[in-house]
């Protein structure tokens, strides 16, 4: 995965964040991208460098949230799918507060996204929202050699 900056602040900031996570997490999966060098994987000149994250892969939530629900309905796990819980009472066992009744269980796994409301804070404080953007164009034809000019990598982790 590339990731590129679109000025030189941008491009320090992101040597910075790819230097960190070499020096503090031993991540030698990064290659640091001068304004030239990021024209290879994007031969646009809008973008001044950044780096190259050859180890980055992606998962498809959908297939993921599928697989883990297969797996806990296997386990044993009652799942009340489009009900909208109001609150979680917890004590010794928990009680789920829904606005057509409570359901009691031993254990309460949240599974929802970063808009957690006041549904329970402590968890809500520590979730980031985050934005990912994908960028598509027409098929690229004879234009693919010119503008594809190196080969990055692409994993897809399947949970299902």
């Amino acid at each position: 995965m590339a990731v590129l900056g679109l000025s030189t602040s941008e491009q320090q900031d992101l040597h910075e964040h790819a230097a960190h996570l070499s020096d503090r997490n031993g991540y030698d999966q990064i290659e640091m991208l001068d304004e030239a060098a990021g024209h290879a994987p994007c031969p646009s000149p809008t973008y001044k460098g950044g780096y190259l994250d050859m180890g980055a892969a992606h998962l498809h939530p959908p297939n993921f949230a599928l697989g883990l629900a297969q797996a806990t309905a296997k386990a044993g796990v009652r799942i009340f799918e489009g009900t909208e819980v109001t609150g979680i009472e917890e004590d010794r066992s928990a009680k789920v507060l829904t606005a057509n009744g409570t359901v009691s269980a031993n254990h309460v796994i949240l599974v929802c996204n970063s808009y957690l409301g006041d549904l329970n804070r402590k968890v809500a404080s520590r979730v980031m929202l985050i934005s990912n953007f994908i960028a598509a164009t027409e098929p690229l034809g004879d234009d693919t050699a010119r503008v594809l000019t190196r080969t990055l990598p692409s994993r897809t982790l399947n949970l299902r």
